[in-house]
């Protein structure tokens, strides 16, 4: 079965964002000048997704490959590809552009579609729960998110447009970042200050800057069992979304569960793998996160 002892590996995990917590605000400056909202809260959205992390009793680490998405939080100008008119976004700002030297001031709106943000970090050490926030390293899926503008007024040529939105962005927030268990469940709170910097009119002049702050707050999937397998005295039962501080419940009559005596262990994919004791054929068995 390939089975490896807990403590020389990180445990895969898979948190997902909970939507309900979970939201980031947009500021920062557009071709030059100060955006705003277009309406109230048009600068701030929900997300929703999942995070990828290796995780044991002491460290965690963000592996990437994590999806966690902006979600539509209503109708801003422009429409898709910058041109005239109206369609759903994650964000909607509207600012007075400096399109070019002589020309400030111009009056315009933009939108951010499809905001898809991966996360990476280094193994973080953690203390009572708390890890270095600073660490986490958020980067915008290649050519995924994009940015719509319009900006047009009496005395100048319009100017419009849609650019990709990619790069990469270090949190600048050190305290807060947390992993806890609350009534069985491992939760995983991030608090996020990310800056996005481009030049989107002339290139090597920053010119547009993108802050997202707020926090992201996710957990872990409720265990299954994937398999049990009887190899007298033992049964060995592999799981998913498990972690090392995961307990084996065993039960004869499904109503009173304790917990099983059992070694815990990882195999070659990374799922925890509990062998524990054969105690008849009318054992059921469930796993508490």
């Amino acid at each position: 079965m390939g089975l490896c002892p807990l403590r020389v590996s990180a445990v895969p995990v898979v948190f997902t964002v909970d939507s309900s917590q979970s939201q980031l605000t947009a500021s920062g400056k557009l071709f030059a000048n100060t955006f705003s909202p277009q309406a109230p809260g048009s600068l701030t959205t929900t997300y929703s997704g999942t995070i990828n992390a290796d995780l044991t009793d002491t460290t965690i680490q963000f592996t990437g490959g994590s999806l966690i998405a902006a979600q539509t939080n209503g109708i801003w100008q422009p429409a898709q590809g910058g041109v005239a008119g109206i369609a759903p976004a994650d964000y909607g700002a509207t600012n007075n552009a400096v399109l070019q030297i002589g020309i400030n001031n111009v009056p315009g709106n933009f939108a951010v579609r499809n905001l898809l943000l991966d996360l990476n970090s280094q193994q973080l050490p953690l203390s009572n729960g708390s890890f270095d926030g600073s660490s986490l390293v958020f980067s915008l899926i290649t050519n995924t998110a994009s940015i719509d503008y319009y900006y047009s007024s009496a005395t100048t040529t319009t100017n419009s447009g849609s650019e990709n939105l990619n790069g990469l962005s270090t949190n600048s927030i050190a305290i807060g970042s947390t992993i806890s268990t609350n009534a069985g469940v491992r939760q995983l709170v991030l608090q996020i200050s990310a800056q996005f910097n481009y030049s989107l009119l002339i290139h090597g002049i920053n010119d547009t800057t993108i802050n997202l702050t707020g926090q992201l707050v996710a957990n872990i999937a409720p265990p299954i069992i994937q398999s049990i397998v009887n190899f007298t005295p033992n049964v060995v039962i592999t799981t998913q979304n498990a972690t090392a501080q995961s307990v084996l419940l065993v039960s004869t009559n499904l109503q009173n569960w304790s917990a099983a005596s059992a070694t815990i262990s990882t195999n070659n994919s990374g799922m925890i793998v509990f062998t524990t004791p054969y105690v008849g054929a009318n054992a059921f068995y469930r796993v508490q996160q």
